[in-house]
């Protein structure tokens, strides 16, 4: 298989795979054997005829083929994970990349999250970052239109994963992909079910790290979109209080301030007055403060609103809301 795909007998070496993949109970050894080929010949240089039959696969629908020998590359030692990555990569900078996201969701719908999450590293290992998360985002969305049972849940996993393996910058690229996408509820709905789950920590890091890199609008309907999906639940305002005190404890007072300027251009007040009462409820009067007084919450005073730090420093706002506390994880 790996001499028709060198050789360039990309059609033929395509269809034997088709073949053997579709025997009786071969599928798992099949992409086994696949993912040692394209391994060896990725790392000989071929990653251009592997990609090539890969895209054969993906025009005939073999998504699953597709799925299950990317899951067996990033288990391949050597060099698996970095072999995918390569592929991938190769793949987005050749006018494939609707290949690469057809392969994540499929990942992620057929239950392969560690798989999917491992895949999306050695991307952003192989590639650039922004354009990495672009293609995560869109994989993600496409899993959660998918409307299938345990797509969000899949998406949840996949961010938890690198969430744990320390991946915050692509996260939060990720999130501020899909906002500029139109899919902040996408985000909202992995975040709320992460929520639920006991990881109030990484949606209050990963929503620290949406503040503080300097797109407000993005932010402010990332932290909208999870308030609704949440049903304005206390966990949730008390994760994105906790993602606001944060990124003012790391010294982005502007950047706070202008995401709270842009829940109230979104129409957001009463979601900015709850978190303001977590906030106070945390211990953050100082942080809160720095806020109410910056300049670009100020400039976004309206008729309706009146003087927009007296709604940060309401004495209703001191009274937390009740029920706050972090759902237990399961």
């Amino acid at each position: 298989m790996a001499l028709l795909v060198v050789d360039r007998h990309h059609r033929t070496a395509a269809a034997l795979a088709v073949h053997l993949y579709d025997l009786p109970d071969a599928a798992e050894q099949v992409a086994a054997v696949l993912a040692a080929g394209n391994a060896q010949a990725i790392q000989a240089g071929r990653a251009a005829d592997v990609a090539a039959v890969d895209w054969l696969f993906f025009e005939e629908g073999q998504l699953q083929l597709l799925a299950d020998v990317a899951a067996a590359l990033t288990l391949y030692s050597p060099g698996g994970r970095e072999s995918i990555g390569e592929l991938f990569w190769h793949a987005m900078t050749t006018g494939r990349e609707q290949m690469v996201i057809a392969t994540i969701r499929q990942l992620l719908l057929s239950g392969k999250a560690v798989e999917a999450a491992a895949a999306v590293q050695a991307l952003c290992a192989a590639g650039q970052q922004q354009q990495v998360a672009r293609t995560a985002a869109a994989a993600m969305a496409a899993t959660v239109d998918a409307a299938a049972s345990g797509a969000v849940a899949a998406v949840a996993a996949c961010n938890v994963l690198l969430w744990q393996q320390g991946a915050v910058p692509l996260l939060r690229d990720v999130q501020l992909a899909l906002a500029r996408q139109g899919r902040a509820d996408v985000a909202a709905a992995a975040s709320w079910h992460a929520l639920q789950r006991g990881e109030a920590g990484m949606v209050a890091g990963v929503g620290t790290a949406v503040i503080r890199s300097g797109e407000p609008r993005q932010a402010a309907e990332l932290a909208a979109a999870l308030a609704e999906a949440s049903g304005h639940s206390p966990a949730a305002t008390k994760a994105l209080s906790r993602s606001m005190a944060s990124a003012m404890r790391a010294g982005c007072a502007a950047e706070a301030a202008a995401v709270a300027a842009q829940l109230l251009a979104l129409g957001a007040a009463g979601l900015l007055e709850s978190v303001t009462a977590g906030m106070l409820s945390e211990g953050s009067a100082a942080e809160l403060a720095n806020i109410a007084s910056a300049p670009a919450l100020r400039r976004s005073a309206s008729a309706s609103l009146g003087d927009l730090a007296a709604i940060l420093t309401a004495p209703s706002a001191a009274t937390p809301p009740a029920g706050a506390d972090e759902p237990k994880r399961s």
